[in-house]
């Protein structure tokens, strides 16, 4: 954990370094249009997000809330966000399970929030870095070592990316067909025994 920490600090600082250098203009533009797209990424994840954690959690206040509002003869029933045991009676202290499973719900998506928005911002980054060197890339003009990291780099590129399970098959859409296939088969198998 402490390698990923230092690693991340590491980032951080090449980030605001590049943001300390004296550029161009253009490159400047470039590194603002994408600092800008980050934003926007940012603030349509917090949105969204919002609106879904909003949504979420009203399934479980508003039976507290109507109780109150628009009280019946009965208590309505307890609905959860998600399960959560605890060794208290739940009809006597639902209202405290519901707020503490509310707390923990919001407080993960401040969590996730922060964690992805930050994902976003070095992703951005670093495509815009990608754009800047796209800009003024003269490769062609560069040492023979340069020249020759350039062109392993394109024709790493060629070959795509293979997802494997342990080596033993590729992971793709006509190998997950075959596993639920065989699930199915399985279960019903088992099913009609």
């Amino acid at each position: 954990m402490k390698l990923n920490d230092l690693q991340y600090k590491m980032l951080l600082n090449t980030i605001w370094e590049d943001w300390s250098k004296d550029r161009a203009k253009d490159e400047l533009e470039i590194m603002v249009e994408y600092a800008e797209k980050t934003a926007f990424f940012s603030r349509m994840y917090f949105v969204v997000g919002t609106a879904c954690t909003a949504s979420f959690v009203q399934q479980a206040l508003s039976p507290i809330v109507l109780d109150i509002i628009l009280p019946i003869n009965e208590t309505r029933d307890v609905v959860y966000i998600f399960p959560g045991y605890y060794l208290i009676d739940d009809r006597k202290y639902r209202s405290f399970i519901i707020l503490h499973l509310t707390y923990v719900t919001i407080v993960a998506y401040y969590v996730f929030v922060g964690c992805d928005t930050n994902y976003v911002c070095v992703v951005q980054h670093a495509c815009g870095q990608i754009a800047v060197a796209r800009y003024d890339a003269s490769w062609y003009n560069t040492n023979k070592e340069t020249q020759l990291l350039f062109v392993l780099a394109l024709r790493s590129c060629l070959s795509p990316p293979i997802l494997s399970a342990g080596g033993l098959l590729t992971l793709n859409l006509e190998t997950f067909a075959q596993i639920i296939k065989g699930s199915v088969s399985y279960f019903t198998v088992l099913k009609s025994s």
